[in-house]
């Protein structure tokens, strides 16, 4: 966070590429909450990435409470082989 608690708005783009394909996150951050995210790749997940997506705005943009808000997900079933930790550092570094 900024200076007296404030952080400006941002916009992030990450992406890997991990064993079972490409993520690309493209997240809009304001005032340190994520206002909406989306989620691109050559993934060949079974869940509807919406899902996650839905789950996660609204979270405030630390890797910890993201985690958290995913931990009843099996988020193996919409991406392929990585576990909640991985995806959360992998959003957040």
């Amino acid at each position: 966070e900024w200076n007296y608690g404030r952080s400006p708005e941002f916009n992030v783009q990450k992406k890997n590429r991990f064993s079972f394909g490409q993520i690309d996150a493209r997240v809009y951050v304001r005032e340190g909450m994520i206002k909406s995210i989306r989620l691109y790749g050559d993934f060949l997940g079974h869940g509807e990435i919406s899902d996650i997506e839905n789950i996660l705005t609204g979270v405030k943009f630390e890797k910890n409470l993201i985690r958290e808000s995913l931990e009843n997900i099996e988020i193996e079933r919409y991406f392929g082989d990585i576990n909640i930790e991985d995806f959360a550092d992998f959003l957040t570094r």
